[in-house]
């Protein structure tokens, strides 16, 4: 599949990732960027020196929405385009299909740090301490939209990489493994950019 001539990013959710991709989008020329989050996000600490989501963006003068749910936000019809790309980042919300239809068709993706579909759900890095893997992946994969198709969607992009043994502790992961995620990510803007078609994958 091939996407259209992106111009807009729209990020929803929280988390490290988000912030330190939300900081390399502020300083890419040509990209429109705006994020929705929920409140219990925008004040996460996502940083080694203490600063919440909420500051990074305000810091780096990133436009964002507090949304309490985002099925119903009467902001999120004003900034999409057909030329608008969403990528959920952990996100508080489901979302349901008529927020789906919002976007051009295939363009609301879900990004996942861990290998699927055996640890889609929640607690990822918790539940591979326990079973002792260190497997690392990223996958973007389709929103259809619903709680019967939550994290089923077909995969557009993924990647697999090696854990350190080093890594004990789930702070351990995210700081790892935020490293490969944005490395991702910027691939995928890449590909993006030059027309790419990409071949999707089911689970």
């Amino acid at each position: 599949m091939r996407f259209n001539k992106i111009n807009k990013l729209i990020l929803f959710g929280g988390s490290r990732l988000l912030a330190e991709f939300s900081v390399y989008l502020s300083n890419n020329k040509g990209l429109e960027l705006a994020i929705f989050s929920a409140q219990r996000h925008l004040h996460e600490v996502v940083t080694n020196d203490g600063l919440t989501l909420q500051s990074v963006l305000e810091r780096n003068k990133i436009r964002y929405y507090t949304s309490q749910d985002i099925n119903k936000d009467k902001n999120l019809k004003a900034e999409i385009t057909r030329n608008t790309l969403g990528i959920s980042m952990g996100a508080a919300w489901v979302f349901d299909k008529k927020t789906v239809g919002l976007f051009a068709k295939n363009h609301l993706l879900d990004f996942m740090g861990v290998d699927l579909p055996q640890y889609r759900g929640g607690a990822h890095y918790t539940w591979q301490i326990l079973h002792q893997n260190k497997k690392g992946c990223a996958n973007l994969q389709i929103i259809q939209g619903g709680i019967d198709t939550f994290h089923k969607g077909p995969i557009v992009k993924r990647a697999e990489y090696k854990l350190p043994s080093s890594l004990k502790r789930p702070v351990d992961y995210f700081v790892f493994i935020v490293k490969k995620e944005i490395l991702f990510l910027k691939e995928f803007l890449r590909e993006l950019k030059s027309g790419r078609d990409f071949s999707l994958k089911k689970i």
